[in-house]
């Protein structure tokens, strides 16, 4: 990132990143509207009788391609909100779709020798915004999805699912939403995490119900979601 970018990055975003200390979410003093998501979001569920599910898993597991698997109403991807935050703010120079499209270029070095894996990922996004930010966008545009469908009658009974909950709070609460029950983690045998991916940790050592191992061809892992995720 160069020093033109930085000033205009430092003022620009919100000051109030916040360390959760051990703590429970709800009992922080910014959890209010996050709260009022979260009710909101299982009323609907219940009221639509849908079932939401949460996949985790480290970099390169396979949990997009295991979510890719099921028909939707909607896939939270809380990963997305830190890219699109990232480009926003001119940590990294493409948006997120360029980087889906080209995925070595997340490993190339940055100005500042990070790379746009770093920045959108484990270091500038996160040390910059607190986590209920990620999880407010995360949840609203949830909320407008469940609007279009149910407003156009399509996919009314279709799952939603959650990944990408790169931070602890998010995966509590999207625990929260769907029960421990629906939480699950795709591990690839053999697969080495990228080196910068630093926040695969909590990826893999959070307790989720049921552990999906991807070993075989994407149409197995496709069938193991339709099994899974139904």
């Amino acid at each position: 990132m160069s020093n033109t970018i930085r000033p205009a990055l430092e003022t620009g975003l919100p000051n109030d990143h916040v360390c959760m200390l051990g703590m429970h979410w709800k009992d922080h003093p910014q959890a209010q509207r996050t709260m009022v998501l979260v009710e909101k979001i299982k009323n609907r569920l219940v009221y639509s009788d849908r079932n939401a599910y949460a996949v985790t898993g480290a970099s390169g597991s396979g949990k997009d391609s295991f979510c890719d698997g099921v028909y939707k109403v909607s896939n939270v991807r809380f990963g997305d909100v830190m890219k699109d935050l990232a480009f926003k703010y001119g940590m990294v120079p493409h948006s997120t779709s360029v980087y889906e499209a080209n995925r070595s270029w997340r490993h190339e070095p940055l100005n500042n020798g990070k790379t746009a894996l770093d920045a959108w990922i484990a270091l500038d996004v996160i040390r910059h915004y607190n986590p209920f930010v990620f999880v407010e966008i995360g949840l609203t545009k949830l909320c407008r999805e469940l609007d279009i469908s149910e407003s156009t009658n399509i996919g009314t009974h279709l799952p939603v699912v959650f990944s990408g909950m790169r931070t602890e709070l998010g995966l509590d609460v999207v625990r929260e939403i769907c029960g421990h029950k629906n939480m699950f983690r795709v591990e690839r045998e053999g697969h080495t995490p990228p080196k910068n991916a630093t926040l695969d940790e909590l990826q893999v050592l959070y307790p989720v119900h049921s552990t999906v191992y991807n070993n075989c061809t994407l149409e197995n892992l496709h069938a193991l979601a339709k099994a899974f995720l139904v």
